[in-house]
């Protein structure tokens, strides 16, 4: 009767420590699902090369300024299986656009001024990333889709009229007000893709965006509509820091 007794308590035993063993084992390798990344990086900001122009005499041109630009965005991501993640971006960023309208001259070519949107750029995206991993290393690669809300920082007093712009013929006044008034979108769709490695929390990469339509408004001009089929294009170098939950 004892030995039975005993048997039946080691057999307890067993199923009680292996039990707890593989709670345990679980335990340490469960993996951390959700991660948060402060992302700062150095990108070369620009339009597509544009030019309109509905008279032989007149012509609007988007030019592109102070180009490089310091973004930071922050990125929440979520862990799917097998590397998968699903993630949101909230990003900070510059539009370096110029506007310049202008009228031909049969002394100096076509001249006339220059108006600065430089659009500031904050906005966020939704993205899809796959992490190979290496031990220590990560590789990863991600795709997403998103918009920019564009905030200009210029005077419209300088746009609505233009009679502070002197000695220019009469038509240039009423096309330089239709092609650059309130040029600059609210908003511009983007699409975004990416890669790099990360190694415990600090990460480093490659990011590339594309806007899916023109940061400037079509305009119109004597009852004709003009289409700007400019893109915007930021690419830029990042650093990261991320932290796991």
């Amino acid at each position: 009767m004892m030995v039975q007794i005993r048997r039946l308590l080691f057999k307890l035993l067993i199923l009680v420590v292996g039990y707890s063993a593989q709670n345990l084992g679980a335990q340490a390798f469960k993996k951390k699902r959700h991660s948060l990344t402060a992302m700062m990086g150095l990108a070369n900001n620009r339009t597509t090369p544009f030019t309109q122009s509905p008279d032989p005499k007149l012509k609007i041109e988007y030019l592109n300024s102070d180009q490089i630009a310091i973004p930071v965005s922050f990125r929440y991501q979520y862990l799917m299986d097998h590397g998968n993640r699903i993630g949101i971006d909230i990003m900070g960023n510059r539009n370096p656009l110029y506007l310049k309208p202008s009228f031909f001259d049969s002394e100096m070519g076509f001249t006339g001024p220059t108006i600065a949107l430089k659009g500031t750029m904050v906005g966020g995206n939704i993205h899809y990333a796959k992490t190979v991993d290496f031990k220590l290393i990560e590789i990863f690669g991600f795709v997403g889709f998103g918009a920019y809300a564009q905030f200009s920082e210029f005077d419209r007093a300088y746009t609505s009229d233009y009679s502070w712009y002197k000695n220019a013929p009469e038509d240039f006044y009423p096309f330089a007000v239709a092609a650059t008034d309130k040029a600059l979108k609210s908003w511009v769709p983007t699409t975004s893709i990416g890669f790099g490695l990360r190694f415990k929390h600090l990460e480093g990469g490659l990011n590339y965006q594309l806007s899916v339509g023109s940061p400037v408004k079509d305009f119109e001009y004597q009852n004709v509509v003009f289409t700007n089929n400019i893109r915007y294009r930021s690419l830029g170098y990042y650093v990261a820091y991320r932290v796991e939950f």
